[in-house]
């Protein structure tokens, strides 16, 4: 690792290493005990983590992308509810708008990495788009919106 950050530096690049985090991508079934307690990056010591963070996409030790699906579905849910609000003083067209700019265009951000997951974290993408719809056409939580969304 020690080789790794003196490359860096000598290809004159700046490396935070109080923000340097690592992450031991290993199967479900290897052992824990395994891991090294902590690598030495320049003058840090940094230990692995369980879910490392890199270019707005939340990696974890598994590559199950959960966790990011769960920050993308929270921030979705916060930006929705803040729409909700003024939902009455807009016309369709704008909220739609605003819907697209703040809530899908954070679910289609690196959503290449997103094939292949399990049914159960798709699904939780696919009610943030339900969501998005039933603000954009007024309709409430009840209400079934799968006949209004494109194919």
């Amino acid at each position: 690792m020690e080789r790794c950050v003196i490359s860096i530096r000598q290809w004159m690049l700046k490396l935070n290493d109080d923000k340097t985090e690592i992450l031991i991508i290993r199967p479900k079934s290897a052992h824990q005990h395994l891991l090294p307690e902590s690598v030495r990056i320049g003058n840090t010591n940094v230990t692995p983590n369980t879910h490392a963070r890199n270019l707005g996409v939340t990696f974890d030790c598994n590559m199950s992308f959960e966790r990011h699906v769960t920050n993308i579905s929270r921030t979705a849910y916060y930006h929705l509810h803040s729409i909700g609000r003024i939902r009455r003083y807009l016309e369709q067209g704008h909220t739609k708008q605003l819907v697209h700019a703040l809530v899908i265009s954070c679910i289609d951000c690196c959503n290449s990495l997103l094939n292949g997951l399990s049914v159960a974290v798709v699904e939780k993408l696919q009610r943030v788009k339900n969501a998005c719809a039933r603000v954009i056409l007024i309709r409430s939580k009840r209400n079934h919106v799968t006949p209004h969304m494109p194919p």
